[in-house]
């Protein structure tokens, strides 16, 4: 961890030279701040000696499957629409289906707020053709609608609260995106919870080149940070007080060119030339389980391929492939 604990106010002077496992406390005695947090320290060291055993560090534990769309639906926005800005009310968008007036309907799978000359933007997946059947994508100053649902931010909406209007040229088109769905990853020591995220890759391209995955910051949350760290216990004198902080490592789905260097603490996951697929982890890598088992595996089976042989045949002359002539024929075997 980068987070010095042993510091005003925690004072974790945690030392594991000394060995010790348990704090046990006595009656009559003053409970310290920092036995109560080396109390976590300790039962933390346990279970980080337990994890760098079995996972290597950044190693996915639940799946949470990461994926690059590079076929994802945009349609770009027109910056204002009855006298609402775009940017406003673009993000309520993400998670509703939009309808426009020929009955075509998208689910919102995303959004971009203006930036320099690029317009905001919905990215989306077209769920249904018009009403005349024919017409299968939105077009050029289309009033797109909100259904009723609810969107990704958790907030409900009643159909028609919001409207936006597609540009009045070059509207629609392909872009880039990349999601992770939730999952558990073992950093610094700890099973870390990352939550579902999107980023965009390019907005209004589908060919992107990047090196995909997650940046992990630690941070310590306060009670002037987080409301919810305030005392809850109503029929107390102390409700409403602040209470501890919180230690917290964040994981945030990030893209880095592909001749990035800083992967201090960057995990990748993911990795994309040309928007073709060069890389993807989808599976646990094992740390010193992995070597035991790899181990137990040679001694039973040995030495051996899991790939079959490729074989290919060749005229010895003419390493062209082409009509055979006299001579000898090799076989070349492809390792």
């Amino acid at each position: 961890m980068s987070i010095d604990f042993n510091t005003e106010p925690y004072y974790d002077d945690f030392n594991e030279s000394k060995r010790f496992l348990k704090i046990l406390y006595r009656p009559g005695f003053a409970v310290q701040a920092r036995e109560l947090t080396q109390m976590q320290t300790i039962l933390q060291n346990q279970i980080s000696r337990f994890g760098d055993h079995v996972f290597k560090e950044g190693s996915m534990v639940i799946p949470g499957s990461i994926g690059v769309d590079n076929k994802i639906s945009y349609v770009k926005l027109e910056s204002t629409y009855d006298g609402v800005l775009a940017d406003t009310v673009v993000q309520n968008f993400a998670g509703l289906i939009v309808e426009n007036a020929a009955g075509v309907k998208a689910q919102v799978i995303y959004y971009v707020k203006s930036s320099g000359a690029d317009a905001a933007a919905l990215y989306i997946r077209y769920i249904n053709s018009g009403d005349d059947t024919v017409t299968k994508t939105f077009s050029n100053s289309d009033e797109l609608t909100n259904l009723a649902g609810t969107n990704l931010a958790g907030t409900t909406i009643t159909a028609g609260t919001y409207t936006v209007q597609a540009a009045t040229s070059t509207s629609t088109g392909t872009g880039s995106i990349s999601t992770i769905q939730q999952g558990v990853y073992y950093i610094k020591g700890h099973f870390v919870l990352v939550p579902e995220q999107t980023i965009i890759l390019d907005k209004f391209t589908s060919e992107p080149s990047y090196r995909i995955g997650l940046v992990t910051t630690e941070e310590i949350i306060t009670s002037e940070e987080d409301a919810s760290l305030y005392d809850n216990a109503q029929n107390s004198f102390n409700y409403a007080a602040p209470g501890a902080h919180r230690y917290y490592i964040d994981a945030v789905l990030t893209k880095l060119a592909l001749n990035s260097i800083e992967d201090a603490d960057f995990i990748e996951l993911i990795r994309v030339g040309e928007g073709k697929p060069q890389k993807l982890v989808n599976s646990t890598q094992y740390s010193i389980l992995e070597k035991e088992f790899a181990h137990r595996t040679y001694d039973e089976s040995g030495d051996y391929t899991v790939k079959n042989f490729e074989i290919d045949v060749r005229e010895y002359r003419n390493n062209d492939r082409g009509a055979w002539t006299t001579g000898r024929v090799y076989l070349l075997v492809m390792l």
